[in-house]
């Protein structure tokens, strides 16, 4: 979960935290650990946040049918003794587990598919994360008090006071989070128990399942059981930073120029996949971003649906027609008499004040000028 809602770039942004996100698709508690042993010899962090889901949702050491996302994650770590620790622990039962140690015994049928791209090494402003673009709605869902637990059975307790344990010796604080997603009452409860458990040993925690006013179930999902969507770990990552900057001492990295130049590019994929959408309700999602000032024309006599007047509201920043300058009402203006259209937005940037696009919406749909 944490891979799909934490961004480090708008942790940048927005309180200067310079961070990289090590989540991963179906990663462990136990591959976390081992994970973790890597990293700190490449960097040690001062501060390491730890999602607790996977405590109460992995019952064995690894999925078996997700052996694939498995090798994402430890290919990248380099032949060790942690490395090899690792796979005998977690891959002990796999017959093929030699694929992990030398991971061109998996790959060498691929010699006469390789191209150029696979020879370099690419770097994203995303920092790690998987912002998620899509929406599902519930309107139920359960509610537990964060005193009821339930007792965590799994092999990944041990795990998870290992990660414990290990940033305690290491001098790394530990910000221990239960990131929202529509849960069983029995995986609340021993989330609840591992929130507990990260507290008795000192550790400072947010459990968001006691934070129901931060995410928005019917704007904030991505899938009905699962992970939120971009407005959905947008709000998470807000909160989750200003929470380290009220509680820990780290170094402010605002003026950071190569931060600012991965900024700029991270931007580019922002505005980049708002303009990529041809769905109502993933553009209206996408413009939950502090960085997009929006403008909004609507026909007179429309009357929008219950969910757009929700989707309108969960914009950050949205202003009136009569609100923009006049190059932006011409824009929308040409819209508005081309296409048979309910209402038009323009996106503009909120520092500069540069359109970044101008669209229209119809049935669902996003029009553009032809």
């Amino acid at each position: 979960h944490m891979y799909n809602t934490i961004y480090p770039m708008d942790l940048w942004k927005d309180y200067g935290i310079a961070s990289y996100n090590w989540g991963y698709s179906n990663c462990s508690p136990i591959e976390s650990y081992y994970i973790l042993r890597d990293i700190i010899n490449v960097h040690k962090p001062k501060l390491v946040v730890f999602d607790v889901y996977g405590v109460s949702s992995y019952e064995e050491k690894y999925r078996h049918d997700r052996i694939e996302q498995q090798h994402v994650q430890f290919d990248a770590i380099s032949l060790s003794k942690n490395k090899l620790e690792g796979i005998n622990d977690i891959f002990g039962d796999y017959e093929n587990r030699v694929d992990f140690v030398w991971d061109y015994i998996m790959y060498h049928n691929r010699w006469d598919e390789l191209s150029k791209k696979d020879f370099i090494l690419e770097s994203h402003s995303l920092k790690g994360a998987d912002p998620l673009i899509g929406i599902k709605s519930i309107s139920s869902y359960e509610t537990v008090k964060d005193y009821e637990t339930a007792e965590i059975t799994s092999i990944q307790l041990k795990y998870y006071n290992k990660i414990i344990e290990f940033c305690k010796n290491e001098g790394i604080e530990l910000l221990v989070l239960n990131v929202p997603y529509n849960a069983s009452k029995k995986e609340i409860q021993m989330c609840n128990k591992a929130i507990e458990i990260a507290k008795n040993n000192g550790c400072k925690t947010i459990s968001f399942n006691e934070l129901y006013n931060i995410v928005d179930f019917e704007l904030d999902l991505y899938e009905s059981d699962g992970h939120v969507n971009v407005s959905g770990g947008k709000k998470i990552t807000q909160y989750v930073g200003k929470f380290i900057i009220d509680n820990y001492n780290v170094l402010n990295q605002s003026n950071n120029e190569k931060w600012k130049n991965d900024y700029k590019e991270y931007q580019e994929y922002e505005i980049d996949s708002l303009k990529k959408q041809s769905d109502e309700k993933k553009y209206l999602m996408l413009l939950q971003n502090k960085e997009f000032n929006n403008y909004i024309y609507i026909k007179e006599g429309y009357k929008e649906t219950e969910f757009e007047t929700k989707q309108l509201d969960n914009i950050t920043n949205i202003n009136t027609y009569q609100e923009s300058n006049s190059n932006i009402q011409n824009t929308i203006n040409e819209i508005v008499n081309e296409s048979n259209v309910n209402f038009v937005i323009a996106t503009c940037k909120t520092e500069t004040g540069e359109l970044i696009d101008c669209v229209g919406f119809r049935n669902g749909k996003v029009v553009r000028k032809e």
